[in-house]
């Protein structure tokens, strides 16, 4: 399979993984995309990698490409802002490019519906980069799971999901600050965690929101046979003094859900270790027609729509 890139988004905080992760499957970078010019770290990937910071350019130079009798690119690199995510994978799929695409996907279900509707071929060549499905800890708390539905006969499960990564002033004076654009912490530090509920336990049943707002998300998901209590927020005040993240995901075995008595040590997944590298295999199973297809990233996207827009529970 030939291997040319073009990354827009490129001057933004996760291209650098991108950048290591095309170099990492002999990948070249032909083309690039992004408003700010700020962009020399392309010198360390590319030595005549075609720049852009109007997207029409960029978009016309995709396409004349094979006009022109060269090279275009056969991927595009989605790691732009989320609100722009739908857009641009419309506009690889127009010119028969297949799409890596950074999570969120899309910040609306519609969207999704929309996409997989228009383009038949779009689960074919989009691969979503939620790359902690291939986190090891994440792997085993998967297997654990499954083991312990296999030999239970009612399995229970109790999960507490904290995520507490404090941000600046810059943040919430940025993009991501701003709901209408990121989707707000839900889709911005969550959207991980609720591709990984759901992966492991299903499809959700209900949710219950007990805060929203732009620094903080709180509440309880209820999928078949387990109840999640999660916490996200960006804010300094929710990680104490230190300024020190809390970031853990908890799962528990319990006998009954009322009693609630827990059987066994419980697995903790903590988000400390683990980490590098795993962009490189969401790509080395993206050149080998694997990975996580736009039609598998339905529930997350869905749960992060509900709970955005959910009620908050007044108690």
């Amino acid at each position: 399979m030939s291997k040319t890139f073009a990354v827009i988004g490129v001057g933004g905080f996760v291209a650098p993984r991108h950048l290591e992760a095309i170099a990492g499957v002999q990948g070249k970078l032909i083309g690039a995309l992004d408003p700010s010019d700020s962009v020399g770290i392309l010198d360390r990937y590319s030595r005549d990698c075609a720049f852009f910071t109007e997207p029409e350019r960029f978009w016309r130079w995709v396409s004349r490409r094979d006009f022109e009798g060269q090279d275009g690119p056969d991927w595009i690199v989605v790691c732009s802002p989320n609100w722009l995510h739908d857009a641009h994978v419309r506009m690889a799929l127009f010119n028969d490019c297949k799409v890596i695409l950074e999570k969120p996907a899309v910040l609306r279900k519609r969207n999704l519906e929309q996409l997989l509707a228009e383009f038949p071929d779009a689960s074919e060549n989009v691969f979503v980069v939620h790359q902690l499905r291939w986190h090891p800890d994440a792997v085993a708390m998967f297997d654990w799971v499954r083991r312990i539905r296999q030999t239970s006969e009612t399995p229970y499960f109790r999960v507490n999901v904290t995520y507490h990564t404090p941000r600046g002033p810059w943040y919430h004076y940025s993009w991501k600050g701003d709901v209408e654009r990121s989707g707000g912490p839900i889709f911005n530090l969550g959207i991980h965690f609720l591709d990984l509920l759901c992966w492991v336990f299903g499809k959700h049943e209900s949710v219950r929101v007990d805060c929203r707002n732009q620094y903080h998300v709180d509440g309880v998901i209820q999928f078949p046979g387990t109840e999640v209590r999660f916490s996200l927020s960006n804010s300094f005040s929710a990680v104490g003094r230190d300024g020190a993240p809390q970031r853990e995901f908890v799962v528990e075995h319990v006998d009954d859900r009322y009693t609630g008595r827990r059987i066994g040590a419980p697995f903790t997944f903590r988000f400390d270790q683990g980490f590098t590298g795993l962009h490189d295999k969401v790509y080395e199973d993206a050149m080998q027609g694997d990975g996580i297809r736009l039609e598998e990233v339905s529930r997350p996207v869905s749960l992060a729509e509900e709970i955005l827009f959910a009620d908050i529970c007044r108690l």
